[in-house]
């Protein structure tokens, strides 16, 4: 998964989510705003839908492809594992901040992965 990491040395870091249409880079000044100190990490989603970029698949506006978004949120948790070994990072000291379809994809892996964030 494309992202922006920045190592600003801090235990906490913030995990970006941003919303359809948006990429890695639309909610850091929001992160730096509210704790310039934390480390940002800032994902963008794989799903390209009419040329907008989103986190998981839908049948129309507002109907989730339900069937996607468990296997993006899987591919989401894999990635989480992959970038906190890669960045020695602590997913217990991770803070996930999202806006619209980043936000859902938040609530769907702490419905399925639980407070490992």
């Amino acid at each position: 998964m494309e992202h922006l990491y920045k190592d600003k040395g801090a235990k906490t870091t913030f995990v970006l989510f941003h919303g359809t249409g948006g990429d890695e880079h639309d909610l850091v000044p929001i992160g730096e705003m509210m704790d310039s100190s934390a480390n940002v990490l800032s994902l963008r989603g794989t799903v390209n839908e009419s040329g907008m970029l989103r986190y998981f698949k839908r049948l129309k506006p507002g109907v989730f492809d339900e069937v996607d978004l468990k296997k993006r949120t899987m591919e989401l948790a894999e990635t989480l594992d992959t970038l906190c070994k890669h960045y020695d990072l602590e997913k217990s000291f991770m803070i996930l901040i999202g806006y619209s379809n980043g936000a859902n994809i938040i609530s769907s892996y702490l419905s399925l992965y639980g407070n490992t964030v």
